[in-house]
């Protein structure tokens, strides 16, 4: 049996991280992590996760949508080169976005945009992501 090291872990999160968040997401319709790291800290992201808060409540969307915090990088050491404030979205039957650089602006975007009208901001996705495809219903 191979040795856990901190490595190893690391890796294992982040290939079971979105499959996990998955099954979570029940009747919820959006999951959406903003990276609290120290980075994203100095470049807004407490800022962007009030306003997040504050846009799904002016939607109606309180309880469909539900605002993590992840006090380390979602993403893996090659994609650590993405700047700041991270955010990712999981919609359901829906693979993973990863937004980077996000502004208020861009965070209303987010909601309105992405998660209400199923609309991609790919100008916003992360330098490591491209668009991803919708999965077909289960």
């Amino acid at each position: 049996m191979q040795k856990l090291t901190r490595k190893s872990l690391h890796d294992l999160n982040q290939r079971l991280s979105s499959e996990i968040k998955m099954r979570v997401t029940g009747n919820k319709k959006a999951y959406i992590t903003v990276g609290v790291d120290s980075a994203g800290i100095e470049n807004g992201a407490q800022q962007i996760v009030q306003l997040l808060h504050t846009e799904i409540e002016a939607a109606g969307m309180h309880g469909e949508i539900i605002v993590l915090q992840s006090g380390e990088s979602f993403l893996s050491v090659s994609e650590q080169n993405n700047k700041p404030p991270l955010v990712e979205v999981i919609l359901r039957n829906q693979d993973p976005v990863v937004y980077q650089c996000v502004t208020p602006d861009i965070a209303k975007k987010i909601i309105h945009t992405h998660i209400i009208k199923q609309q991609i901001l790919t100008e916003y996705i992360s330098d490591s992501h491209t668009a991803p495809t919708q999965k077909e219903d289960e």
